[in-house]
Parts: structure tokens; C-alpha cells; sequence
């Protein structure tokens, strides 16, 4: 699997995951809220709390247990550091 990250202008660009042609554009948020695009920083946090999630569904599956529907919100801050 490869990952390839595009800059098109103006802090946007697109992400394309092979093999799929999956993509996703990205905005870069620390320079403003008016991007709407996913930031770097909002796929990090999403890939966290997926990793997460997708590993209480497995336990959760072996002890019987039915978690579909289960919703998982992310919060973070932006500092300057």
C-alpha cells in the first residue's frame, strides 16, 4: 500500500491510496478555520480514535458483545509551540 500526497495550491492537496485510487483532499487548518478540507491533524486524531475503536469492536465481538452504532468524537486544540 502506498500514500501519496499531492500539494495543488494555496495549503490544499489530495492524498491518493494505491492500490484503490482512494482519495482525500486536504486543507491545512493551522493557517485558519476557513479551510474545510480534513487537516493533517484531524486524520492523526481520526486514525487514533479508529485504531481505537476498531480494537474494542474486536474484543467486543469475541466476548459477544454488539457495539455497531458506537460513536467515538474527537476534540483537540491547535497550539503554537
Amino acid at each position: 500500500m502506498t500514500v501519496q500526497l499531492t500539494y495543488d495550491a494555496d495549503r490544499h492537496g489530495i492524498a491518493v491510496k494505491e492500490p484503490g485510487h482512494r482519495s482525500v483532499a486536504l486543507g491545512c487548518t493551522y493557517h485558519g478555520p476557513e479551510i474545510e478540507e480534513l487537516s493533517a491533524g484531524d486524520l492523526v486524531a481520526t486514525g487514533v480514535a479508529g485504531c481505537m475503536l476498531f480494537s474494542i469492536g474486536l474484543q467486543a465481538r469475541q466476548d459477544g458483545l454488539d457495539i455497531k452504532g458506537t460513536i467515538v468524537n474527537v476534540a483537540f486544540t491547535m497550539t503554537d509551540v
